[in-house]
């Protein structure tokens, strides 16, 4: 059975925040599984691929800065890969790079990047930078 990587809900929870979600998963399934998981109410806004051959997700990006009017010193992207890092720094805003994803933590290191092991722990780091 699919579940939530151990931090998610209930870092979500803690941030108490409405944030935005930028994916690079069709939209349906990504809609589907945050239904199924129960944690769709906690986000403002999600933008991702409407298909599977969607542009990039700094395109997504700049869109749902457009669309939700979020400033880039307020916003943080919490992701998985190298190309998370390219997509803050071309939206200007931070990152915080889990290395319990896609890349391992020496990979995500390399740029000097903040790179946490433990989920949970990425939502203290944001809260730190915010």
């Amino acid at each position: 059975m699919t579940r939530l990587r151990f931090g998610v809900e209930v870092g979500v929870t803690k941030a108490r925040r409405r944030e935005g979600v930028l994916v690079t998963m069709v939209m349906f399934w990504f809609i589907f599984f945050f239904k199924k998981f129960k944690i769709k109410n906690f986000f403002k806004a999600i933008k991702g691929a409407q298909d599977t051959l969607a542009k990039g997700k700094i395109d997504y990006g700049r869109e749902l800065f457009a669309a939700e009017n979020l400033y880039p010193d307020s916003t943080i992207l919490i992701g998985d890969t190298l190309h998370d890092k390219e997509v803050a720094d071309s939206l200007k805003i931070k990152c915080v790079l889990y290395s319990g994803g896609h890349q391992t933590y020496n990979r995500l290191a390399i740029n000097n990047s903040i790179v946490v092991s433990d989920l949970l722990k990425s939502f203290d780091v944001v809260e730190k930078l915010l």
